[in-house]
């Protein structure tokens, strides 16, 4: 049960947060390149890793505009292992078969969802869906590395006012608060505080801005760290 108090407390903490550049704004437009920035970016460093192979992607297939197609794409590849290695420079299996998975659940499942584009059915599958359908739609299945931060990025990719529960948000929550929580919590934690920060209440999204705004500065206290051993 999570008290009043600790979501209080927690909007306390965001309000510090510093703001962040509009530059650091995710440009991917498509369907095909917010699913890729999704799974390119799990346990991998964004700007140095998935951001080049998005863009490479882009610039290469510049008509790989919509699921089907990019379904299409892997397919010619000879499936998702092979469209990883040669169409992404990432040799890795495992994350292969995660992103094959994933891109075939959500081609069939936004269907389900109105729409009279592919990115207004995403829209509304973001939305619909929650931090709980998490467990209810992937139970029994083992889908390698994909967890409940890569469901709850891909959420926000397509317009879901939430966060995702990654090493950032966790250590700044548990820190905030002086305790643990299960990554659910932490996320209905982060729903509850980031609309009532005064410095977050402005914006259209608070909570995606404040798991920004995290994000940010976790990883520029990371490369200071870095910085100062050198």
């Amino acid at each position: 049960m999570l008290s009043s108090r600790d979501v209080n407390r927690l909007a306390l903490c965001l309000d510090k947060v510093p703001p962040v550049d509009d530059k650091h704004v995710t440009k991917s437009a498509t369907a095909p390149e917010k699913l890729l920035d999704c799974v390119l970016s799990l346990h991998r460093r964004y700007d140095e890793f998935a951001f080049p192979r998005i863009r490479t992607f882009k610039n290469r297939h510049p008509n790989i505009n919509t699921l089907p197609s990019l379904c299409q794409c892997v397919a010619k590849c000879g499936g998702p292992a092979r469209f990883y290695k040669n169409e992404l420079d990432y040799d890795y299996p495992d994350a292969a078969e995660m992103f094959g998975r994933v891109l075939d659940y959500l081609t069939r499942e936004i269907n389900k969802y109105p729409g009279n584009t592919e990115m207004e059915k995403c829209r509304n599958w973001a939305v619909s869906v929650s931090v709980a359908g998490y467990r209810r739609i992937w139970r029994g299945r083992n889908i390698p590395l994909f967890g409940i931060a890569g469901w709850q990025y891909l959420r926000m990719l397509f317009g879901a006012d939430t966060c995702k529960p990654d090493i950032a948000v966790k250590r700044f929550v548990e820190d905030c608060l002086k305790g643990g929580f299960s990554a659910r919590s932490i996320v209905e934690l982060m729903e509850r505080a980031a609309p009532l920060a005064p410095a977050l209440k402005s914006f259209s999204q608070p909570v995606h801005e404040a798991d920004r705004r995290i994000w940010h500065q976790y990883n520029d206290r990371k490369n200071q760290s870095k910085s100062a051993c050198r």
